[in-house]
């Protein structure tokens, strides 16, 4: 007759036990990833915002550069370019006590994009030119006149 030495005396299984541990572990991975989401909504709000205002930045300094050049070369010149604006900006709004064109990138906190001061102020710009998208700009200066037009492309 053989006698087992190590043999090892069953216990019963905690069901219990197992499921409480199992809610615990599942709990804390559900309020990991729910913490993560509300991070990255915050993180690609900011880069929109951002983006939004780099590419306002952007079209408003070609516009400016092309209202200087055509004052300067004087009478009946013209520049046309192609230029984009963000989704929620509103572009080309001219102040006309700082002589400078602006845009509202569309968020509450953040500060209107201004472009540098503007050698001439225009006379007209058409309400095709607040739309956003890729616009095609045309800046003309027929003396005394310098106008601004925008086709949606």
């Amino acid at each position: 007759m053989r006698i087992c030495l190590h043999a090892r005396a069953r216990r019963p299984v905690a069901r219990g036990q197992i499921s409480v541990e199992f809610f615990l572990v599942v709990g804390f991975i559900i309020s990991l990833v729910a913490i993560l989401v509300a991070n990255s909504e915050a993180q690609i709000a900011r880069n929109t915002l951002l983006d939004n205002t780099l590419l306002s930045q952007s079209a408003l300094d070609s516009v400016s550069n092309a209202i200087q050049t055509v004052y300067l070369q004087g009478n009946r010149s013209a520049i046309r370019q192609m230029v984009f604006v963000p989704r929620d900006a509103n572009c080309f709004i001219l102040d006309q006590a700082k002589k400078k064109l602006t845009c509202d990138v569309g968020d509450p906190e953040a500060r209107l994009v201004y472009s540098r001061p503007l050698t001439a102020v225009p006379d007209t710009i058409t309400a095709d030119c607040t739309e956003p998208g890729w616009l095609f700009v045309a800046v003309e200066y027929n003396q005394p006149f310098l106008n601004i037009s925008c086709v949606k492309t």
